[in-house]
C-alpha cells in the first residue's frame, strides 16, 4: 500500500527564519491529508513529530538550530529520514521495526520520542 508522507518541512531560509523568531508550532499536510509533519518550539529546542492518520506517529527532538542554508538542508534530510522510519511502522505494523539510530536529524537532534 502506497503512503504520502510529508518528506520536507521548509521550503527557503525564509520560511524557517520566520518560524525561528516568531513561531511556535508549524503544522504541514501532504496532499492527501492524511500524514501531519509538525515542529513545536520547546524551552530549548524544537520536537519535530510526523503521523499519519491510521495511528503510528514518530519523532525526534531537535536543537534550535541557526538559520543557515546548510542547517535548512539538513533539517530537511531529516525530515526525509523520519518519512522513512514511519514508513517501516506502517508497512510492518511493528513499532520496534523502526530504527533509532543514527539521529534522522544527524548534528541537530537531540534524541528520539516515539
Amino acid at each position: 500500500m502506497g503512503f504520502n508522507l510529508v518528506t520536507s518541512f521548509f521550503e527557503n531560509g525564509g520560511e524557517y527564519f520566520r518560524f525561528f523568531v516568531e513561531g511556535k508550532k508549524l503544522v504541514k499536510y501532504s496532499d492527501d491529508g492524511d500524514c501531519q509533519a509538525s515542529l513545536e518550539k520547546k524551552e530549548n529546542g524544537y520536537t519535530y513529530a510526523l503521523a499519519h492518520r491510521s495511528g503510528p506517529a514518530v519523532g525526534e527532538n531537535v536543537i534550535r538550530f541557526r538559520p543557515s542554508p546548510e542547517n535548512i538542508y539538513k533539517f530537511n534530510q531529516g525530515c526525509e529520514e523520519v518519512a522513512k522510519r514511519l514508513l517501516i511502522w506502517l508497512d510492518s505494523g511493528d513499532s520496534r521495526q523502526v530504527p533509532l539510530e543514527p539521529p534522522a536529524f544527524g548534528d541537530l537532534s537531540e534524541d528520539w520520542v516515539v
